[in-house]
């Protein structure tokens, strides 16, 4: 069936070029009116008269806005719209400010979990549908128009909206592949001010993509991550954050981005943090092994090894088995015997304190080899 309530995008830019008396407007700025009026042609006539007498628009300058987000709420589409959804009743005017609090698709599962209907949930959609006010897709819907989650969210106050925002992050925890969802649930979280759970699925978001080499993904949520952890002044995630940033960009070959990360880190590490300069360390050593930099790598391997020995005297052997592996790979990478030799007597010193006597043996044996290739007794004195 033919929706004679709303336009396609090519009827929206005839029309609007009809109310501005002029032929070419861009597409972006047709696209954006488009789906923030819905395409009903009454809201897109008085969307666009309304930029015309605010100034926001002029077509003989070629002054269009294409950002959904400058494009102002007319009141007089606002009360049209708020008078359209008081019509459709009170169990329909909730599930569409659930939906309009989202913010994004949700599956139906979850607003059935949130709302308690008065009718028949499976009725109230179907209708909500029909009605142009939601969108249904792959068993879950959204709001039709940008317009009418805007003047949805009007209709709150900030309460109201925080605390929406929070029973939806527990209705989607609630879910069987609530991990699926992990950047809905942080953002819900963020929005309702609950800051500790919203790094956690941030964290969960950054994991999940870098395992799957979704890199672009894992940078947005670790950024998000840092500046929810910064603004709530939370060191311990940022500098979280922070590695996962140098991961990340390690990976994708993005060395300068993952090097400014490692002085940020860097900066940040005293006071009960050292054991992020110990990570940053690594991969600053791994960057410049992988460029070449052989000089580099070899400082950056001693800056680890002498981490280690800090480690050393606290007792903290984890933290050394962990580094001095770590330092061994690059000390290999860099073709350095002598960094090799301290990187296997860290080691065995470790198995050794663990009582594995034959391995920490055959670390301390490869040590007094590399010692006489290289002619120098201080390896083994060392």
């Amino acid at each position: 069936a033919i929706d004679l309530d709303r336009f396609e995008t090519a009827d929206t830019a005839q029309l609007i070029e009809r109310i501005v008396g002029s032929r070419g407007a861009p597409d972006a700025f047709i696209e954006a009116v488009q789906d923030r009026t819905g395409g009903k042609p009454f809201h897109v006539e008085t969307t666009v008269e309304a930029l015309l007498e605010d100034d926001q628009l002029h077509p003989e300058f070629e002054w269009y806005p294409d950002d959904i987000e400058t494009i102002g709420l007319p009141q007089e589409v606002g009360e049209t719209v708020a008078q359209s959804i008081e019509a459709l009743g009170t169990t329909a005017r909730d599930v569409l400010l659930w939906a309009a609090v989202a913010d994004e698709s949700v599956p139906t599962e979850v607003l059935k979990t949130v709302t308690d209907p008065e009718e028949p949930f499976e009725q109230t959609i179907e209708m909500l549908v029909r009605a142009n006010q939601l969108y249904r897709s792959d068993g879950a819907v959204a709001i039709q128009t940008e317009l009418t989650r805007e003047a949805l969210i009007q209709s709150m106050d900030p309460e109201q909206t925080r605390k929406r925002h929070a029973r939806l992050a527990e209705a989607f925890e609630e879910l069987d592949d609530a991990t699926a969802y992990a950047g809905t649930i942080g953002r819900q979280h963020e929005a309702a001010g609950n800051i500790e759970p919203a790094l956690e699925w941030y964290e969960t978001v950054i994991d999940r993509a870098a395992a799957v080499y979704a890199h672009e993904t894992a940078v947005e949520y670790a950024h998000r991550m840092l500046d929810l952890a910064r603004s709530e002044e939370n060191t311990t995630a940022v500098l979280d954050a922070s590695i996962q940033l140098i991961e990340v960009y390690s990976t994708t070959g993005a060395y300068e981005q993952a090097m400014q990360y490692v002085q940020f880190v860097r900066e940040r590490t005293a006071g009960g943090y050292e054991h992020y300069e110990r990570r940053a360390t690594r991969f600053a050593a791994s960057i410049a092994a992988a460029r070449g930099e052989y000089e580099r790598a070899e400082t950056e391997v001693k800056r680890g090894l002498e981490v280690a020995a800090i480690r050393r005297q606290r007792g903290e052997y984890d933290e050394i088995d962990d580094i001095a592996e770590e330092q061994l790979d690059i000390a290999r990478d860099c073709s350095d015997r002598a960094l090799e030799a301290q990187a296997h007597k860290r080691l065995g010193t470790v198995r050794f304190e663990y009582a594995e006597y034959d391995t920490a043996e055959d670390h301390l044996e490869t040590v007094m080899e590399i010692a006489a290739e290289l002619d120098d007794p201080m390896l083994e004195a060392d």
